[in-house]
């Protein structure tokens, strides 16, 4: 399992796993999947967005999972090496590859 930063390749995938966890959250939602695509593309990876896209993946490029981040930095760690601080908005995993470790391994990576 590999884990990286979203990149323009992991679109489709990613435009899939987003309609899949909205889906989760609202059953009779009816969003197409091109208004996922103007989503994903002009607001979570868009350049000036806070988030960091983070995926897990395995052989042939199928991506089993994705992590949201944000950096903040600290108001109590004034030291450069620990005042920048990491927060998980999002961890969503495709059910059928729950099993395989994609959780465990992007909560790894991130920790």
């Amino acid at each position: 399992m590999q884990v990286q930063f979203a990149s323009e390749i992991h679109h489709q995938p990613l435009v899939e796993l987003l309609l899949a966890l909205h889906r989760y959250y609202n059953e009779k939602s009816s969003v197409s999947e091109d208004l996922a695509r103007a989503y994903l593309v002009d607001t979570l990876l868009a350049p000036d967005s806070p988030l960091q896209r983070v995926i897990a993946s395995r052989g042939g490029g199928i991506v089993l999972g994705f992590a949201a981040i944000s950096f903040t930095y600290s108001l109590v760690d004034l030291a450069p090496d620990r005042r920048q601080q990491c927060w998980l908005k999002e961890l969503y995993v495709r059910r059928r590859a729950d099993q395989c470790g994609p959780r465990l391994t992007l909560g790894g990576h991130l920790a």
